[in-house]
């Protein structure tokens, strides 16, 4: 009996740990997504092109507990496009998910002026075939 009574207490004091753990945090303010945002694309292939001052969060969706959904602007600049030698500015849209923890588990750039209809995965660093 005194096994099932520490389960028990065990398993409701997890849960209630969780739950005061995720009202703790309480909901993300914009500038706390935009620094989310900002530190993620910092360690992408757009690092050293991302203008900071340009990272609008455009919507913001509550996505499963604690989690969120957002959808970004973005600006990269570089000195020599692919297609062609000029510097050019490029604005990007992107599709971010967070998890609870505030980590980012999915990132899709689904657009960027020059690179047509294709999506960019940020997070794996390759095109999505659709």
């Amino acid at each position: 009996m005194l096994k099932k009574i520490i389960i028990v207490a065990v398993l409701v004091g997890t849960c209630l740990g969780v739950a005061v753990l995720y009202v703790a945090r309480g909901e993300l303010s914009e500038a706390e997504m935009k620094s989310i945002v900002i530190k993620f694309l910092k360690n992408t292939d757009v690092s050293d092109h991302l203008d900071e001052n340009s990272v609008e969060i455009k919507e913001a969706y509550n996505h499963q507990p604690g989690g969120k959904v957002l959808v970004v602007d973005y600006t990269t600049w570089s000195g020599g496009h692919p297609h062609f030698m000029l510097e050019a500015l490029e604005g990007h849209t992107a599709i971010i998910t967070l998890d609870a923890g505030r980590k980012v588990v999915s990132a899709f750039c689904v657009r960027g002026d020059f690179h047509g209809q294709g999506i960019w995965d940020l997070v794996n660093r390759r095109w999505v075939q659709i």
